[in-house]
């Protein structure tokens, strides 16, 4: 069924109620985010917010899973099964990447946020952590897969890796945050890619040596 005039509109005006949400969070955090602040940024009318979303803590969790889609675009079952295990890990950390370049801050902020969220409102804390932890599973079970087929060192715990790597992510957006005016976010991936990759995966020739389980 198309989209009518009032379903863009519609779509448009959570679009930038997100938008706004981000930004404010970024800058204040959550305590210091209101409802007010966010009507002005988005240039709406706090009905139009309220008519989106029920209250705060409604609008910061649809900014939660706003980052998840965009982390996981391209990974769902039916994509996933036309690539390969180091395919699959090499689009998300380029999602990852994507989110990053687009705007390094509230990614760091929302990080951050976690520490505030543990004091003030613990369930949208266990919100934040349980996007980090999803991540982590993720790439458990990708790693489990990769493992399976041969694909990768057979000697490595892969949920502890799969936390690693999680925690690795974090830290680069802290250091590019920090260093913005003489790095670039795109070399410091690549640079990571190689580094974990390599060390991850076998190269093709060592994964046909390796001898068949019957």
């Amino acid at each position: 069924m198309p989209k009518t005039r009032k379903n863009i509109q519609s779509e448009k005006s959570r679009a930038a109620i997100l938008a706004a949400t981000m930004d404010l969070i970024s800058k204040h955090g959550f305590s210091g985010t209101t409802v007010d602040k966010i009507a002005y940024e988005a240039g709406l009318s706090k009905g139009s917010i309220f008519w989106h979303f029920n209250n705060k803590e409604k609008l910061f969790i649809a900014v939660i899973e706003t980052i998840r889609n965009g982390l996981l675009q391209g990974l769902s079952v039916g994509q996933a099964n036309t690539l390969t295990c180091k395919e699959r890990l090499n689009l998300l950390l380029d999602n990852y990447a994507a989110l990053i370049e687009a705007d390094c801050s509230r990614c760091l902020d929302l990080t951050v946020l976690i520490i505030e969220m543990v004091e003030t409102n613990p369930e949208l804390a266990g919100r934040l952590r349980d996007l980090f932890s999803e991540l982590a599973e993720l790439l458990t079970a990708l790693l489990d897969e990769a493992k399976e087929r041969g694909e990768v060192r057979g000697d490595i715990d892969t949920r502890m890796t799969a936390y690693a790597i999680v925690g690795n992510l974090q830290g680069m957006t802290v250091q590019y945050y920090l260093n913005r005016d003489r790095l670039e976010y795109q070399p410091i991936m690549k640079a990571y890619k190689k580094l974990m990759l390599d060390g991850l995966f076998l190269c093709e020739k060592r994964q046909r040596m390796r001898p068949t389980i019957l």
